[in-house]
């Protein structure tokens, strides 16, 4: 099935670090052993105080806030470019996943976490789809949507940005207040360094092996060939 328009969030036990997703809307844990934790009205809320428990090693259980890493996020293969899950499932859907983005983080940025009210250049959030790419094999699977302030969300896309600087479609202090944020944000996560990582290997798929893998089912390029992509995109 397609994903859930529900808000969803992660937990983590701070002591052995096991992970569960929590449903915000039904307040209910899904991962290991989440049976034991039940279903109860306030769950969220008894989480974020720290009166929820591990019940393997009964270390106290956290929401995960901030996620700087979702900065590292690889550019998108140019041949699934205009192929993403929002395209296939239709505005309806996009528009409750992307809420569905907010309300996990309770109106907060995912990456640097800025309350959507006080986010610099554009006071809302934008839904970003985040995705597990295997660039040998050629396969870009849809993992989730998180919702993004501007600055964070133009950082992952910095090579569309980069593009649009050229041809003078924005203006370079708008370009560098985007750089500034995202690497202040990584550094002060120490994962500046890792950025190199975001960045696409030398050798991949061929063309027109490329498939976005989603809800189970594996979706072509948009545009059949190089050529074709660089005609509509320059």
């Amino acid at each position: 099935m397609p994903e859930s328009t529900h808000a969803t969030c992660r937990v983590v036990c701070a002591n052995c670090r096991k992970q569960w997703v929590l449903d915000a809307d039904r307040q209910v844990l899904s991962g290991p052993e989440a049976e034991l934790f039940g279903q109860r009205p306030t769950l969220r809320e008894e989480i974020a105080r720290g009166a929820i428990r591990c019940p393997e090693c009964d270390g106290q259980i956290a929401l995960v806030l901030a996620r700087p890493e979702i900065l590292l996020h690889p550019v998108i293969p140019p041949p699934l470019h205009g192929v993403a899950p929002r395209d296939i499932m239709g505005e309806s859907w996009w528009s409750g996943v992307r809420h569905a983005a907010q309300r996990a983080t309770d109106c907060h940025c995912a990456a640097c976490w800025v309350p959507k009210q006080q986010a610099l250049v554009r006071p809302w959030l934008e839904g970003h789809e985040l995705y597990k790419i295997d660039w040998a094999a050629g396969r870009m699977e849809y993992q989730e949507t998180v919702a993004l302030c501007h600055l964070c969300h133009n950082f992952i896309h910095r090579a569309r940005l980069r593009a649009l600087l050229d041809t003078r479609q924005i203006q370079l202090t708008f370009f560098q207040q985007v750089l500034d944020h995202g690497e202040h944000v990584l550094a002060q996560a120490a994962l500046i360094g890792d950025l190199a990582k975001s960045l696409p290997p030398p050798t991949c798929a061929a063309w027109q092996d490329w498939r976005l893998v989603f809800d189970g089912n594996e979706y072509p390029p948009k545009f059949k060939t190089q050529q074709e992509w660089e005609a509509a995109y320059t």
